[in-house]
């Protein structure tokens, strides 16, 4: 059974100039520019409520039914079976929490980071000190 879908051709037949804004926003919505220009839009109750509103500037030249025949669906064609996929070795699980604070622990970069921190407080330290020594010797 085919399927039937009703649209209008609505063509502008006056300039909305010297009309409220709101007139000419529902012209534009549409999709009318000039005049005798002609759209064609679906039967739809939002649009013929468009077309209520503008009366005046517009009117409806055909109501034209259309018969939209719906395509034959057709079947794929069989879907042919991969090869086998090999299997991945397996994946090594990440340590535990446990384990990772004890390899954290043991890395270099945090012994490093501490005596950076160290040496940091010793640089601040020391010129206050040789500040000190200058003004005796002074």
């Amino acid at each position: 059974m085919a399927n039937e879908k009703k649209s209008l051709k609505i063509e502008q037949i006056k300039s909305p100039i010297g009309y409220p804004k709101k007139q000419r926003e529902v012209l534009r919505s549409l999709g009318l520019r000039r005049i005798r220009h002609v759209v064609t839009r679906d039967d739809l109750p939002a649009v013929r409520g468009a077309v209520a509103k503008i009366p005046h500037l517009v009117r409806i030249v055909e109501e034209v039914v259309t018969e939209e025949e719906s395509a034959p669906i057709e079947e794929a064609p069989p879907v042919e079976e991969a090869p086998p996929v090999e299997e991945a070795p397996p994946v090594e699980e990440a340590p535990s929490a446990e384990e990772s604070s004890s390899v954290e622990e043991e890395s270099p970069s945090d012994e490093e980071s501490a005596s950076d921190e160290e040496s940091a407080s010793d640089e601040e330290s020391a010129p206050v000190e040789e500040s000190s020594t200058v003004e005796e010797s002074s």
